[in-house]
């Protein structure tokens, strides 16, 4: 994985409006450093924004209330302001909010507004494609090219749309 900057993608979906920050990635020497200090210290910390990780080959640690839970191939969803500390390998990170836009919410909006809730962390890798998805991010983010940030933001929203469209034939059926 190459070290490169963070950056950033906004746009808007079915009446909803994202705002996606890709995370740097880090070199093996310095993430070393910053997983045995993450570790060592337990920095409980939390974000304002939600927080989506990329764990495509490894396995990725999450500790919330001094319980650990690893992750390995999926993605996995912290939500904002929840408490945690994270001891993190060879990974990507996105970090997104959203809100919502016009004066009527739309079914979408009120979706992930539910979805995007939740007080613990949890994976997608209960959802049927989800490696289709891991497959995909990876393939990007470990070819860079200017039009990065716009596919991975694409990847993203397709992903969301799915999880959306699952849902709604789960409570038709």
């Amino acid at each position: 994985m190459q070290n490169r900057e963070s950056y950033s993608y906004s746009f808007k979906f079915l009446g909803v409006k994202f705002d996606v920050d890709i995370d740097e990635s880090f070199s093996e020497a310095e993430r070393r450093r910053l997983t045995a200090e993450y570790t060592n210290r337990k920095e409980v910390h939390y974000h304002a924004k939600h927080e989506l990780f990329f764990v495509p080959d490894c396995t990725l640690t999450v500790y919330t209330n001094s319980n650990p839970t690893e992750y390995n191939g999926t993605l996995v969803f912290i939500p904002a302001f929840c408490k945690h500390y994270s001891s993190r390998a060879d990974d990507y990170r996105i970090l997104f909010s959203f809100e919502q836009t016009g004066a009527k919410k739309t079914a979408f909006a009120s979706f992930i507004e539910q979805t995007f809730s939740a007080c613990a962390p949890f994976s997608f890798s209960s959802f049927s494609e989800v490696s289709v998805y891991v497959e995909e991010l990876k393939r990007l983010l470990e070819t860079p090219s200017d039009e990065q940030g716009e596919l991975v933001a694409a990847i993203f929203k397709l992903m969301i749309y799915r999880l959306y469209t699952s849902s709604k034939k789960s409570e038709m059926t």
